[in-house]
């Protein structure tokens, strides 16, 4: 009986279902997974500047710039791990890996995160430098409290991305109410 998408597909046209093909068709996800995620953000990306050209303010262009990367990151693990999954062995390894695809796409959502707080700074600061050359005497103060929020909140992006990332397995190991880590017990038989 298959247990998988390629297996269940494989055993009707002929396509060898046994031996060193379920562990070729999981090497080839990683690039595949990784080319479809850049085509598809390519696309996005073509099709959000056309919006973006239309606008006046200047920080979208630079929020679509930011959001490449981080977003190649999180598509990619996302195509990879469906990708590998569609053989038995695959699927195998995606468990084994989860805690490691986990923390790549937790990755990348910090990473866009905190591009987005960079962006939100300079459209505060160019904001601020414009009052100053009007002569506010303000924008000076307006121009640190940026800069000390952002900081502020890369920390807390950093914080709730590592908690979210070792949270899980913390969270096996550490017993909430009494402050000690607890010893597992192996069954032997």
């Amino acid at each position: 009986m298959q247990s998988s998408v390629f297996e269940s597909l494989g055993t009707r046209p002929g396509i060898p279902t046994g031996g060193l093909w379920p562990w070729v068709i999981v090497a080839a996800s990683v690039p595949v997974g990784l080319g479809l995620a850049r085509l598809v953000v390519h696309a996005f990306r073509r099709a959000a500047s056309v919006v973006a050209r239309r606008t006046a303010t200047p920080w979208d262009e630079k929020l679509l710039d930011a959001a490449i990367g981080p977003m190649t990151r999180c598509l990619g693990v996302l195509l990879t791990a469906g990708l590998a999954r569609m053989t038995r062995v695959g699927q195998e390894l995606v468990v084994d890996l989860r805690s490691i695809l986990s923390a790549l796409f937790i990755g990348g959502v910090a990473w866009l995160l905190m591009r987005v707080v960079g962006i939100l700074t300079e459209v505060l600061d160019a904001r601020a430098v414009r009052h100053l050359e009007e002569g506010s005497e303000s924008s000076r103060g307006l121009r640190t409290q940026a800069r000390v929020l952002e900081r502020v909140a890369r920390v807390l992006l950093v914080i709730v991305a590592g908690a979210r990332v070792v949270g899980p397995r913390a969270a096996r190991w550490w017993d909430g109410g009494r402050g000690a880590l607890r010893v597992r017990a192996r069954n032997v038989a």
